[in-house]
Protein backbone atom coordinates (compact mmCIF):
# COMPACT_ATOMS: atom_id res chain seq x y z
CA UNK A 1 0.00 0.00 0.00
CA UNK A 2 1.22 3.48 -0.91
CA UNK A 3 0.66 6.52 0.51
CA UNK A 4 1.49 10.32 0.28
CA UNK A 5 2.43 11.97 3.40
CA UNK A 6 2.52 15.70 4.51
CA UNK A 7 2.86 18.20 7.11
CA UNK A 8 2.34 21.77 8.27
CA UNK A 9 0.93 23.15 4.80
CA UNK A 10 -0.41 26.14 7.08
CA UNK A 11 -3.16 27.31 4.54
CA UNK A 12 -1.54 26.75 1.13
CA UNK A 13 -3.31 23.71 -0.86
CA UNK A 14 -1.74 24.04 -4.06
CA UNK A 15 1.08 22.56 -3.26
CA UNK A 16 -0.89 19.51 -1.83
CA UNK A 17 -2.98 19.07 -4.94
CA UNK A 18 0.25 19.33 -6.79
CA UNK A 19 2.04 16.52 -5.16
CA UNK A 20 -1.12 14.10 -5.00
CA UNK A 21 -1.60 14.93 -9.02
CA UNK A 22 2.10 14.04 -9.57
CA UNK A 23 1.38 10.60 -8.12
CA UNK A 24 -2.53 9.60 -9.58
CA UNK A 25 -2.05 6.18 -8.65
CA UNK A 26 -1.85 6.64 -4.73
CA UNK A 27 -5.30 7.01 -3.24
CA UNK A 28 -3.98 7.47 0.55
CA UNK A 29 -2.89 10.69 2.14
CA UNK A 30 -1.67 10.61 5.40
CA UNK A 31 -1.64 14.37 7.42
CA UNK A 32 0.57 15.37 10.39
CA UNK A 33 -0.90 18.45 10.90
CA UNK A 34 -1.07 22.02 10.95
CA UNK A 35 -3.63 22.31 7.94
CA UNK A 36 -6.93 20.82 8.74
CA UNK A 37 -8.77 22.93 6.49
CA UNK A 38 -6.57 22.13 3.79
CA UNK A 39 -7.39 18.99 3.82
CA UNK A 40 -10.51 19.31 4.19
CA UNK A 41 -10.12 21.19 0.52
CA UNK A 42 -8.18 18.62 -1.12
CA UNK A 43 -10.86 16.11 0.07
CA UNK A 44 -13.29 18.02 -1.77
CA UNK A 45 -11.34 18.26 -4.89
CA UNK A 46 -9.91 14.61 -4.72
CA UNK A 47 -13.08 12.07 -3.63
CA UNK A 48 -11.26 8.92 -4.75
CA UNK A 49 -8.59 10.15 -2.14
CA UNK A 50 -8.41 8.93 1.69
CA UNK A 51 -7.15 11.39 3.85
CA UNK A 52 -6.16 9.75 7.42
CA UNK A 53 -4.70 13.30 9.73
CA UNK A 54 -3.86 14.21 13.05
CA UNK A 55 -4.46 17.40 14.84
CA UNK A 56 -1.72 19.82 14.85
CA UNK A 57 -0.88 23.35 17.16
CA UNK A 58 -1.79 25.77 14.62
CA UNK A 59 -4.95 23.46 14.15
CA UNK A 60 -8.46 25.00 15.33
CA UNK A 61 -9.76 23.72 18.77
CA UNK A 62 -12.75 22.97 16.35
CA UNK A 63 -10.68 20.82 14.70
CA UNK A 64 -11.92 17.00 15.36
CA UNK A 65 -9.28 15.11 14.68
CA UNK A 66 -6.56 13.77 17.27
CA UNK A 67 -3.63 14.50 18.26
CA UNK A 68 -2.45 10.78 17.59
CA UNK A 69 -3.42 7.83 15.65
CA UNK A 70 -1.65 4.53 15.46
CA UNK A 71 -2.42 2.39 12.64
CA UNK A 72 -1.28 -1.41 11.03
CA UNK A 73 -0.77 -2.02 7.66
CA UNK A 74 0.56 -4.68 6.95
CA UNK A 75 1.21 -6.04 10.54
CA UNK A 76 3.78 -2.60 10.42
CA UNK A 77 2.51 -0.53 13.44
CA UNK A 78 2.39 3.46 12.65
CA UNK A 79 1.97 6.03 14.60
CA UNK A 80 0.95 9.42 13.14
CA UNK A 81 1.36 12.71 15.51
CA UNK A 82 2.22 16.36 14.87
CA UNK A 83 4.56 16.28 17.35
CA UNK A 84 4.54 18.97 18.87
CA UNK A 85 3.51 17.14 22.15
CA UNK A 86 6.36 15.52 22.43
CA UNK A 87 9.11 18.44 21.98
CA UNK A 88 10.40 17.29 18.55
CA UNK A 89 11.62 20.97 18.00
CA UNK A 90 14.27 19.86 20.45
CA UNK A 91 15.10 16.05 19.98
CA UNK A 92 13.50 12.89 19.26
CA UNK A 93 13.56 11.32 22.75
CA UNK A 94 10.21 12.41 24.09
CA UNK A 95 8.96 10.86 20.16
CA UNK A 96 11.03 7.49 20.78
CA UNK A 97 9.88 6.96 24.29
CA UNK A 98 6.21 7.81 22.76
CA UNK A 99 7.14 5.17 20.06
CA UNK A 100 8.44 2.28 22.54
CA UNK A 101 5.50 2.68 24.58
CA UNK A 102 2.93 1.80 21.50
CA UNK A 103 5.19 -0.55 19.78
CA UNK A 104 5.50 1.88 16.81
CA UNK A 105 7.82 0.50 14.03
CA UNK A 106 7.37 3.67 12.11
CA UNK A 107 7.05 6.99 13.44
CA UNK A 108 5.80 10.12 11.36
CA UNK A 109 5.86 13.51 12.71
CA UNK A 110 5.92 16.78 11.81
CA UNK A 111 6.03 20.82 13.42
CA UNK A 112 9.81 21.34 13.23
CA UNK A 113 9.11 21.87 9.32
CA UNK A 114 12.34 20.33 8.49
CA UNK A 115 13.02 17.09 6.33
CA UNK A 116 14.21 14.44 8.68
CA UNK A 117 14.04 10.51 8.75
CA UNK A 118 16.61 7.89 10.72
CA UNK A 119 16.32 4.61 11.79
CA UNK A 120 16.93 4.66 15.99
CA UNK A 121 15.43 2.38 18.58
CA UNK A 122 14.33 0.10 16.29
CA UNK A 123 11.71 2.44 14.53
CA UNK A 124 11.78 4.65 11.54
CA UNK A 125 10.94 8.30 12.24
CA UNK A 126 9.91 10.62 9.14
CA UNK A 127 8.83 13.89 9.28
CA UNK A 128 8.44 15.57 5.50
CA UNK A 129 8.85 18.87 6.39
CA UNK A 130 6.50 21.40 5.75
CA UNK A 131 4.67 21.66 2.07
CA UNK A 132 4.23 25.31 2.79
CA UNK A 133 7.99 25.69 2.57
CA UNK A 134 8.49 23.75 -0.03
CA UNK A 135 6.47 21.77 -2.32
CA UNK A 136 9.10 18.79 -2.34
CA UNK A 137 8.72 18.81 0.90
CA UNK A 138 6.13 15.28 0.81
CA UNK A 139 7.13 11.75 1.21
CA UNK A 140 6.01 8.78 -0.49
CA UNK A 141 5.61 5.83 1.87
CA UNK A 142 4.89 2.45 0.38
CA UNK A 143 4.43 -0.64 3.15
CA UNK A 144 4.30 -4.06 1.78
CA UNK A 145 4.80 -7.23 3.57
CA UNK A 146 8.17 -7.55 3.46
CA UNK A 147 9.83 -4.04 3.56
CA UNK A 148 8.59 -0.12 4.14
CA UNK A 149 9.94 2.34 1.83
CA UNK A 150 10.08 6.06 2.11
CA UNK A 151 11.45 8.68 -1.01
CA UNK A 152 10.79 12.32 -1.36
CA UNK A 153 11.17 14.48 -4.39
CA UNK A 154 14.47 15.81 -5.75
CA UNK A 155 14.71 18.83 -6.89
Amino acid sequence: MRFLVFSDSHGCTAPLLSACQSHPDIRHVLFLGDGYDDIAALQAALLDVQIIGVKGNCDPSSCPLPPLRLLEIENIRLMLTHGHQYGVKFGLEGLKKAAGDHHARVVLFGHTHVPMDTYQNGAYFFNPGSIAQNNKNYGVLEITQKAVLFGQPKG
